[in-house]
């Protein structure tokens, strides 16, 4: 038996008018008299008789509509409890971390599938991030700039290289202080590495010629993506861009002879020394270290 129909019969019988139980149901009265005609077919019985203008429901059709009403209720409340319990065995995970894992990777992780977690993503920049963690705003971090701290612990996941891509032939005929960089307007100060700004270039190795100032990875990505400018970032955050522009519209890596334009980052989880490593968390990171590792972005041809 389908409830549907059921549902569609006690509308009609509430209504006494096919019309207006058509229009409470948003269905056509065509739909709904069909509905009534398969009901009465497979019980062999009338379950309304025309009264006037109005619809009366025969002996049958009061029966069925006493047990229909409270198989309905039943699977109301079926429902609402299947779904309360769902939610409640879901797992709530606060995952703090900056642009360059909230841009593609985590998307591209999560897409793996993990059944019952309710993910909330919040964009933290480095040194807040590990504040965040101690004082339970978030679960755990995800860096690559960490800050020690009392009370944390540092996991490494896995290693990424960061490298400088632009638009394929552009910036081809300029010395490298004169190619034009977009860059993070986060600031990094305190970390023990030789970092700036949130893209971890290090600055006082190899000065650069920063023109573009934006707030997220996807802005730098299409700065970098129209020919304006160069874009030092992860790999795979490459990788996975070119996977969703056209050809024209994908990034390679600069090239300059004589400099190396590439750097090898550790990702660290960090989290709550007394927290445990539960399955969401390894799986996470399992997920990732697959991720970074599969991804690569050929040279320009």
């Amino acid at each position: 038996m389908d409830l549907h129909k059921l549902k569609y019969f006690c509308a009609v019988a509430d209504a006494s008018s096919l019309r207006q139980a058509s229009e409470t149901l948003r269905l056509s009265p065509g739909a709904v008299s069909k509905s009534i005609k398969h009901l009465e077919n497979e019980f062999g019985v009338e379950l309304f008789a025309h009264s006037g203008n109005k619809l009366a429901m025969t002996e049958a059709g009061r029966i069925l509509y006493k047990r229909s009403r409270k198989l309905l209720l039943d699977y109301e409340e079926l429902s609402r409890t299947l779904t309360a319990n769902s939610v409640k065995d879901r797992k709530l995970l606060r995952l703090g971390t900056y642009c360059t894992f909230t841009t593609y990777l985590l998307d591209a992780v999560l897409g793996a599938g993990f059944d019952n977690l309710e993910l909330r993503q919040s964009r933290i920049a480095p040194n807040d991030l590990e504040e965040a963690v101690l004082n339970h705003s978030v679960d755990i971090g995800l860096t690559y700039i960490p800050f020690v701290k009392k009370g944390l612990d540092f996991l490494p996941i896995t290693e990424f290289e960061m490298q400088a891509f632009v638009l394929q032939g552009k910036f081809a005929d300029l010395s490298f202080e004169n190619i034009p960089f977009v860059a993070s307007t986060a600031e990094v100060s305190g970390s023990t590495q030789d970092v700036q700004t949130i893209d971890g270039w290090a600055h006082k190795q190899l000065p650069r010629k920063v023109i573009y100032r934006v707030s997220g990875m996807d802005a730098a990505l299409a700065i970098a993506r129209q020919g304006l400018a160069a874009v030092y970032c992860p790999s795979f955050t490459v990788a996975l861009h070119n996977k969703s522009v056209n050809p024209d519209s994908q990034l390679v890596p600069l090239t300059i002879p004589g400099l190396n334009l590439k750097t090898t980052y550790t990702v660290y989880m960090v989290k709550r020394i007394a927290d445990q490593e539960d399955a969401v968390l390894k799986k996470l990171s399992t997920s990732i270290r697959k991720l970074c590792r599969k991804t690569s972005v050929p040279a320009e041809s």
